[in-house]
């Protein structure tokens, strides 16, 4: 009878111990899909951030050549440089709509403008039109 218990009692630690890894493997396998969950989240955000940048970049052109007169050139200054320069060198006559205009930080001279315009269909038509930019220095 006590190697009964005895025998009993063995198993019940056997299988206490079995018991206790399995609860902590499946605590590490609970704590592995939770990752996975944030990790496929985290890739999805930054698909939807990749997009979304390039949904805002769309419109944007990049203006090199435009004459700088001043290191502290406000956007409405180069909003007006834009505008000058599309209708007389681009020979564009429709009125384009920009969104923002603004001098990138370069280490050349003029400093690059970076445009948004409002329609990318005005972004477009400036695009198309930059062969006539040819020989004036400026350049798209």
């Amino acid at each position: 009878m006590e190697q009964n218990i005895q025998s009993i009692a063995e198993t019940t630690t056997i299988l206490k111990t079995k018991v206790e890894n399995l609860t902590v493997e499946n605590q590490k396998l609970k704590e592995e899909k939770a990752n996975d969950k944030k990790t496929l989240f985290i890739e999805q955000l930054e698909h939807k951030i990749d997009d979304l940048e390039s949904r805002q970049k769309r419109n944007n052109l990049i203006f090199h050549g435009i004459q700088q007169t001043d290191s502290r050139e406000t956007w409405e200054e180069c909003e007006k440089k834009i505008k000058k320069a599309i209708a007389e060198k681009l020979e564009i006559s429709e009125e384009i709509q920009i969104d923002r205009a603004h001098r990138l930080f370069s280490r050349s001279s003029p400093r690059p403008i970076v445009v948004c315009f409002t329609e990318f269909k005005q972004r477009e038509s400036v695009l198309r039109a930059r062969g006539n930019l040819s020989g004036t220095g400026v350049s798209v």
